[in-house]
């Protein structure tokens, strides 16, 4: 394992605290747009109390 390795896997157990650590749930507003789709996706991979809205179209 590289020195970069290894920061990076400290980096991602931070982040996993992190986010174990935020009080629930957790709403993301734009889960259809590309910023918003992956960051649902990267929560919803760490917790299972996260809820995405999307955008359904024009009115």
């Amino acid at each position: 394992m590289t020195f970069t390795d290894e920061r990076t896997a400290a980096g991602m157990q931070s982040i996993d605290r992190l986010v174990a650590s935020l009080p629930g749930p957790i709403l993301v507003i734009g889960a259809s747009g590309f910023i918003g789709g992956n960051l649902f996706r990267a929560l919803l991979a760490r917790r299972e109390d996260v809820i995405g809205t999307v955008f359904s179209g024009s009115p």
